[in-house]
């Protein structure tokens, strides 16, 4: 206190353990509520990296509990938290592993609605009868499907190989519309997202990357966005296994040209 020019005592709480302790009354709570056990649904991610499950709700002001949430793929990973270690996940049975004082585990599952599909996981008590169980409903917007993608065009002022900056065009086909694409950092190409009007067919323009100084026939892998951000799958313009240059794969090689002094 300046007024005093006396020092506060030393908080002598320790913040740290009154926390922990706070959680396990809560989780206390909730298992005399349930019956013996508790389970819920903490966490859903898409399997692949590169979908999205985006935007989630929780039941809980902390955000431990997942209420709903939005995918962009049907492959999704299924976080559990538990009081005990047995569970079903939709007829599934899974054993979670111990943590402090309570039972974790993330399950691959592929969801089998086309629209909207409730995912429900119930505690197995330890005489094999089933005990409470947690929902979670999981809506499913997957991106366009591409029926086709493929290499368009010629290459540039008469190459016959491209190197690390060059471009190329790209063409394909969706099944809904898409209002951009994603080229993956891969094959031929470097890392693209570009964007137009909504359409079922589109032409884009992709950059070059350096995959080394030999000649390689490489393939490039697009995916398609809708309005909503959602990807759909990977496609790669060799799908089919065609090795057409210039539509299926296109020639890279980041070798320069040399000069050699041969002297006067």
């Amino acid at each position: 206190d300046p007024a005093t020019a006396k020092q506060a005592a030393p908080d002598a709480y320790d913040w740290d353990a009154m926390i922990e302790e706070l959680a396990k009354t809560q989780r206390g709570v909730l298992e005399a509520a349930v019956g013996g056990g508790y389970i819920y649904i903490s966490n859903i991610e898409p399997q692949n990296v590169d979908n999205v499950v985006s935007p989630k709700t929780y039941q809980d002001v902390n955000d431990n509990i997942l209420q709903s949430c939005t995918t962009d793929t049907k492959d999704i990973k299924i976080t559990v938290i538990a009081s005990s270690p047995l569970v079903k996940i939709s007829d599934i049975d899974q054993t979670l592993t111990k943590q402090n004082g309570y039972f974790s585990g993330t399950v691959n599952y592929t969801l089998t609605a086309e629209n909207i599909e409730e995912v429900t996981i119930t505690l197995i008590t330890p005489d094999g009868e089933e005990g409470p169980s947690d929902s979670c409903t999981v809506n499913i917007e997957v991106g366009p499907t591409l029926l086709n993608v493929s290499f368009y065009g010629a290459y540039p002022n008469g190459q016959t190989e491209l190197k690390k900056g060059d471009t190329f065009q790209i063409s394909g086909t969706t099944d809904i519309p898409c209002v951009g694409v994603k080229v993956l950092d891969y094959g031929a190409c470097q890392l693209g997202t570009p964007t137009f009007p909504s359409t079922n067919t589109f032409v884009i323009t992709v950059t070059i990357a350096d995959r080394g100084v030999t000649v390689q026939n490489l393939s490039a892998q697009v995916q398609a966005k809708n309005a909503a951000g959602a990807y759909g799958t990977i496609r790669e313009t060799n799908q089919e296994g065609g090795a057409v240059d210039g539509i299926d794969l296109i020639k890279v090689n980041n070798r320069g040209p040399t000069f050699q002094d041969i002297g006067t």
